[in-house]
């Protein structure tokens, strides 16, 4: 059952809300490096009048230490983003580095280790490969595709493996499909706004995320559904919900996480482009699972009355909207918006960039309790992500402002929360690159369980950087 509280309390943004301007950035524009040269003037006198500049010279180290020289890439064999992940975004890049090559009528696919980055496994998969993640118990999980049928593909180690070769069998498989869903349709409109005809929604995998347990969730376009090791070590159904969009998963402890979506959709008829109108809706839930048997009123669920499923299913879960926003512009003008990446400090705070803010939320009670409207001198157009930095208090986060990286260290003085700016750097051809025919991007990954260690992958040359 999926039941939403609306929160009650709307917080007074205006007393939550400050403005950070960041100063000497280096931009590739030319007219921008004129802007760079005056700023260069004042720049002691700029960062001495700016509250946020704490800067300390061991920080420039520490960045240019991770970025300032690329350590090695990988050729990739296949393009991440046209024939594989059909919602790309940089945040749903699998989490572990993997190539596919073509060997017969079979792919062949070839796992890095994400520390020393050596291929270290090999596995022949027959079916069309979309997708991988890997569990704590070192389980592979493959999303494959065959014959339009979607199947989840479990290849665990071989006991008794050393480190210098490992081999993976193929111990289970599972038939994906829309079963426990209730069918969506698509309503087509004419001019007049009346709906034409409705069809039912194809059900389309997206992606799978590992999280803790030896647990993974299976995104679709339906909804997600949770699977989960049984007592025969086998993987089964434990959860299924509908929802209407996923772009990105955030596991608070074992049994809370952080869903992140994006809805955009576009209206309108005829056939110039400013007969039509983007509409982007922005959201940030806080998702609690609950033992099904403890939850009230299951019979109101529609997803549980499929009685095959509901035999399967342990699980329910209950939502609090965290942030919710929304755009519209003519579509011919369509400026798009999007989520940034995420970073979670002191095991507390959750922190996301929306357009040039950075929203501050308390991951306990779910509410945005801090808002930092981001300037750079100088410029008005630019582009920005933040990433975790890995540090011994866990306060630190990076900003990228097309190639430059700025280091963040957030502050807790008498129950208030501040940002300063610890030192900064800028890195070219790190995740911008701006050519007289195109605008190249490097969508920038930090790779989890490494310290401070990221890729980025470019679609421009189908290219793993590692930093």
């Amino acid at each position: 059952m999926f039941e939403m509280f609306e929160d009650s309390e709307m917080k007074d943004k205006k007393n939550n809300k400050e403005a950070i301007t960041l100063y000497n950035l280096k931009f590739e524009y030319e007219d921008q490096y004129y802007e760079k040269e005056k700023q260069d003037e004042n720049k002691e006198e700029n960062l001495s009048k700016n509250q946020y500049y704490k800067i300390e010279d061991k920080k420039l180290e520490e960045l240019e230490k991770v970025f300032k020289q690329l350590k090695t890439n990988i050729k990739l064999g296949y393009n991440l983003k046209k024939k594989f992940i059909k919602e790309f975004t940089s945040k749903n890049i699998p989490e572990i580095i993997v190539d596919v090559k073509t060997k017969g009528n079979k792919n062949l696919a070839l796992i890095y280790d994400g520390k020393n980055f050596s291929k270290i496994i090999e596995i022949e998969i027959s079916s069309h490969f979309l997708f991988v993640e890997k569990l704590d118990n070192k389980d592979l999980i493959f999303l494959t595709l065959n014959d339009n049928n979607y199947e989840l593909l479990i290849y665990r180690l071989m006991q008794g493996q050393n480190n210098e070769k490992k081999v993976y069998i193929l111990s289970q498989t599972i038939q994906e499909t829309i079963e426990g869903y209730e069918i969506k349709y698509i309503n087509k409109k004419d001019r007049y706004g009346m709906i034409k005809k409705s069809q039912p929604k194809a059900y389309n995998l997206s992606y799978i995320k590992a999280i803790s347990g030896n647990r993974f969730f299976c995104i679709s376009n339906y909804g997600f559904k949770m699977y989960a090791l049984n007592e025969k070590n086998e993987y089964q159904l434990v959860l299924l919900e509908s929802y209407d969009k996923i772009d990105f998963i955030y596991e608070i402890d074992t049994n809370k996480f952080i869903f992140g979506s994006n809805i955009w959709t576009v209206e309108g008829y005829g056939f110039c482009g400013n007969s039509y109108t983007s509409y982007y809706h922005l959201l940030l839930n806080k998702i609690e699972l609950k033992d099904i048997d403890k939850i009230k009123n299951k019979s109101n669920n529609p997803n549980l009355s499929n009685l095959k499923v509901k035999e399967k299913l342990k699980f329910s879960v209950i939502s609090k909207t965290m942030f919710e926003n929304n755009f519209s512009f003519p579509y011919m003008y369509d400026t798009k918006i999007c989520f940034s990446d995420f970073v979670s400090l002191k095991n507390k705070y959750f922190i996301i960039m929306l357009k040039k803010s950075i929203l501050i939320f308390d991951m306990e009670i779910g509410k945005e309790i801090k808002r930092f409207e981001v300037n750079v001198d100088g410029s008005r157009y630019f582009e920005t992500d933040i990433k975790k930095w890995d540090c011994p208090e866990n306060d630190e986060f990076i900003m990228i402002v097309n190639n430059n990286v700025i280091l963040f260290k957030l502050i807790e003085e008498n129950s208030s929360i501040s940002l300063n700016i610890l030192n900064y750097g800028y890195f070219p051809e790190l995740c911008f690159k701006e050519t007289k025919d195109r605008t190249i991007l490097k969508n920038l990954k930090k790779i989890n369980g490494e310290k401070n260690r990221f890729y980025s992958y470019t679609e421009e040359s189908n290219d793993i950087f590692i930093y």
